[in-house]
Protein backbone atom coordinates (compact mmCIF):
# COMPACT_ATOMS: atom_id res chain seq x y z
CA UNK A 1 0.00 0.00 0.00
CA UNK A 2 2.89 2.37 0.73
CA UNK A 3 4.13 2.03 -2.86
CA UNK A 4 0.71 3.12 -4.14
CA UNK A 5 0.85 6.28 -2.05
CA UNK A 6 4.29 7.20 -3.30
CA UNK A 7 4.45 9.27 -6.46
CA UNK A 8 6.04 7.38 -9.31
CA UNK A 9 9.52 8.66 -10.02
CA UNK A 10 11.08 8.59 -13.48
CA UNK A 11 14.62 7.44 -14.17
CA UNK A 12 15.36 5.81 -10.79
CA UNK A 13 19.01 5.38 -11.84
CA UNK A 14 19.52 9.14 -12.15
CA UNK A 15 21.20 10.95 -9.25
CA UNK A 16 22.48 14.38 -8.29
CA UNK A 17 22.02 17.47 -10.41
CA UNK A 18 20.10 15.62 -13.11
CA UNK A 19 17.65 14.32 -10.46
CA UNK A 20 16.80 17.96 -9.61
CA UNK A 21 15.94 18.59 -13.27
CA UNK A 22 13.81 15.45 -13.38
CA UNK A 23 11.92 16.41 -10.24
CA UNK A 24 10.65 19.55 -11.97
CA UNK A 25 9.48 17.68 -15.06
CA UNK A 26 8.79 14.11 -14.00
CA UNK A 27 5.70 13.63 -16.21
CA UNK A 28 7.80 14.04 -19.37
CA UNK A 29 10.31 11.41 -18.28
CA UNK A 30 7.59 9.04 -17.09
CA UNK A 31 6.16 9.22 -20.61
CA UNK A 32 9.58 9.07 -22.30
CA UNK A 33 11.89 6.99 -20.07
CA UNK A 34 14.23 6.43 -23.02
CA UNK A 35 15.37 10.05 -22.52
CA UNK A 36 16.79 9.40 -19.03
CA UNK A 37 20.23 8.17 -20.02
CA UNK A 38 20.69 10.74 -22.84
CA UNK A 39 19.72 13.52 -20.42
CA UNK A 40 22.38 12.33 -17.97
CA UNK A 41 24.95 12.37 -20.80
CA UNK A 42 23.95 15.91 -21.79
CA UNK A 43 24.04 17.23 -18.23
CA UNK A 44 27.47 15.65 -17.66
CA UNK A 45 28.78 17.26 -20.84
CA UNK A 46 27.35 20.63 -19.85
CA UNK A 47 28.79 20.39 -16.33
CA UNK A 48 32.21 19.48 -17.74
CA UNK A 49 32.35 22.07 -20.51
CA UNK A 50 29.63 24.73 -19.95
CA UNK A 51 29.53 24.65 -23.75
CA UNK A 52 25.99 24.80 -25.15
CA UNK A 53 26.94 23.62 -28.64
CA UNK A 54 28.98 20.67 -27.38
CA UNK A 55 26.11 19.72 -25.10
CA UNK A 56 23.44 19.83 -27.80
CA UNK A 57 25.82 17.89 -30.04
CA UNK A 58 25.29 15.02 -27.58
CA UNK A 59 21.58 15.27 -28.48
CA UNK A 60 22.40 15.39 -32.20
CA UNK A 61 24.52 12.25 -31.97
CA UNK A 62 21.59 10.32 -30.47
CA UNK A 63 18.35 12.00 -31.61
CA UNK A 64 16.01 9.02 -31.52
CA UNK A 65 15.22 8.96 -27.75
CA UNK A 66 14.36 12.68 -27.84
CA UNK A 67 11.69 12.27 -30.52
CA UNK A 68 9.31 11.06 -27.82
CA UNK A 69 9.34 14.53 -26.23
CA UNK A 70 7.83 16.10 -29.32
CA UNK A 71 5.13 13.50 -30.05
CA UNK A 72 1.42 14.11 -29.45
CA UNK A 73 0.42 14.66 -25.84
CA UNK A 74 4.04 14.46 -24.71
CA UNK A 75 4.84 17.87 -26.15
CA UNK A 76 3.06 19.74 -23.35
CA UNK A 77 4.68 17.80 -20.49
CA UNK A 78 8.05 17.78 -22.19
CA UNK A 79 7.76 21.45 -23.09
CA UNK A 80 7.65 22.04 -19.35
CA UNK A 81 10.77 19.89 -19.02
CA UNK A 82 12.58 21.94 -21.67
CA UNK A 83 11.60 25.14 -19.84
CA UNK A 84 12.81 23.69 -16.54
CA UNK A 85 16.12 22.61 -18.06
CA UNK A 86 16.56 26.10 -19.52
CA UNK A 87 16.32 27.53 -15.99
CA UNK A 88 19.52 25.61 -15.23
CA UNK A 89 21.22 27.31 -18.17
CA UNK A 90 20.79 24.68 -20.86
CA UNK A 91 18.45 25.84 -23.63
CA UNK A 92 17.28 22.82 -25.61
CA UNK A 93 15.55 22.98 -28.99
CA UNK A 94 11.80 23.38 -28.37
CA UNK A 95 10.58 21.25 -31.27
CA UNK A 96 11.65 18.32 -33.38
CA UNK A 97 12.13 20.65 -36.35
CA UNK A 98 14.37 22.88 -34.20
CA UNK A 99 16.46 19.81 -33.30
CA UNK A 100 16.73 18.89 -36.97
CA UNK A 101 17.63 22.46 -37.90
CA UNK A 102 20.31 22.72 -35.22
CA UNK A 103 21.77 19.28 -35.86
CA UNK A 104 22.01 19.86 -39.61
CA UNK A 105 23.51 23.35 -39.27
CA UNK A 106 27.14 24.01 -40.03
CA UNK A 107 27.77 24.94 -36.41
CA UNK A 108 26.71 21.53 -35.18
CA UNK A 109 28.68 19.72 -37.87
CA UNK A 110 31.83 21.69 -37.12
CA UNK A 111 31.73 20.85 -33.42
CA UNK A 112 32.31 17.12 -33.73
Amino acid sequence: AAADEEEEKPCPEVKGYTRMILSVSSSCFLRCPQMCSPLVDMVKKYMQTSDYHATVEVMCANREPWQCAYEGNNSEACGQAITAIARYGLQLPASESAVEEFCSSEDAQNIA
